[in-house]
């Protein structure tokens, strides 16, 4: 059985074999695959072999409107190096495909996996780490709660180098900001 996570108007579900060329649209794209901080995908193949790793990792999803069209990704995968860079439990990554950018998607999404990150998964912490000092995914950090914790440079699959901005957040933190709504 799938584990899904639904908000007012997302399905956050795991990813499936049949949504590789949704996701390989979108990281074929140089920009957002730096943006992700991964290599662009050349091909569906490279999408269905991310997908074929996500199914082992509980923490990714693929972000789908109710009526099931994706619109992008969220993922709260413990133990990355990022994440023990920043002191913390797991790191949160997400992005939204382009047409869907400016709706609030990506801050509905993320809040739910925050939310079953802390309550369900059991983290005391959570980072989001921002490449290339990138505004939306930074005003998306902040409106969630995340703090700032340092800056860093990091050369990229490509060889540029750029920075990686490196939020925090604590779950007694989360757990305060929620108490007030």
């Amino acid at each position: 059985m799938e584990n899904v996570i639904e908000t007012k108007r997302l399905v956050l579900r795991p990813w499936r074999e049949e949504d590789a060329p949704f996701m390989h649209q979108w990281l074929c794209r140089d920009d957002i695959a730096k943006a992700c901080g991964v290599h662009p995908h050349a091909s569906i193949d490279d999408s269905l072999a991310a997908i074929r790793h996500a199914e082992h990792t509980p923490g990714y999803r693929v972000v789908t409107l109710h009526d099931g069209c994706p619109v992008g990704a969220v993922a709260l995968v413990e133990g990355t190096e990022r994440a023990r860079a920043a002191g913390t439990q797991a790191e949160l990554i997400f992005w939204i495909a382009a047409p869907y950018r400016g709706d609030g998607f990506a801050t509905e999404a993320c809040e739910a996996m925050l939310e079953y990150g802390f309550c369900e998964m059991g983290f005391d912490s959570a980072s989001c780490n921002i490449v290339g000092m990138n505004d939306r995914p930074m005003k998306t950090a902040v409106r969630l709660g995340f703090e700032y914790a340092f800056v860093e440079r990091t050369r990229l699959y490509d060889g540029e180098v750029t920075s990686l901005v490196y939020t925090v957040m604590l779950k007694e933190s989360w757990t305060y900001r929620h108490r007030q709504r």
